[in-house]
């Protein structure tokens, strides 16, 4: 999975096969996100506080717009959660990947061009993301663990917001998510524990 306007290093294809080749049960990669100045963006790699950007290892997450996902292993965990529509679908599919008891490996060295961006460049970008972090965690969090995600991303989202505009919609797309049908159907509390040993647990 690439975004439009991202461009992949040569010999990307083959690295990614190497790794999938090399571990039966690695079910995605997720590829490091460079921009104009070489630069890997905290906010893009998928380690809590963005670290070691040029480090490989296993990571509870993978990029939605940089990344390859085994087959067998995307149809075990149902795919992507389709009535989101832009945000947080590569997260509720990692969980599911753990769940099920695949991997998720950060590959520093398979790279790919991708512009620098600021999230307040769609009008939409905050009301879908309070929306989204709401959805996904009623769908796929055990009760517990859901109510102490939206409140922490309530508060969380509310500071990176900013701006009063930017904070009115994403406080509206959180109080949507609420009122939107959604099916359940929760990780175990096995794969709770598994986020967590990966650094990254489903609170966050």
């Amino acid at each position: 999975f690439l975004d439009d306007d991202a461009v992949a290093s040569t010999g990307l294809t083959e690295q990614v096969a190497a790794a999938f080749a090399a571990d039966e049960r690695l079910g995605g990669v997720s590829f490091r996100l460079v921009d104009e100045d070489e630069h890997s963006e905290a906010i893009l790699v998928p380690r809590p506080g963005g670290r070691d950007a040029d480090r490989s290892g296993d990571v509870a997450v993978f990029l939605g717009g940089a990344s390859a996902i085994r087959r067998s292993a995307y149809e075990e965990a149902g795919g992507f959660f389709g009535d989101l529509f832009y945000g947080h679908e590569e997260t509720e599919l990692s969980w599911r990947l753990i769940d099920a008891g695949w991997s998720i490996r950060y590959l520093a060295e398979a790279t790919v061009f991708h512009p620098r961006i600021e999230i307040g460049r769609h009008p939409e970008r905050w009301r879908m993301t309070g929306r989204n972090r709401v959805l996904v965690a009623r769908r796929a969090l055990p009760w517990p663990i859901a109510i102490v995600h939206v409140s922490v991303w309530l508060v969380l989202g509310a500071i990176r917001a900013g701006r009063q505009r930017c904070l009115r919609g994403y406080v509206a797309g959180w109080m949507a998510g609420w009122r939107r049908p959604v099916d359940r159907s929760p990780i175990s509390w096995r794969g709770v524990w598994r986020l967590t040993r990966l650094g990254r647990p489903p609170v966050l």
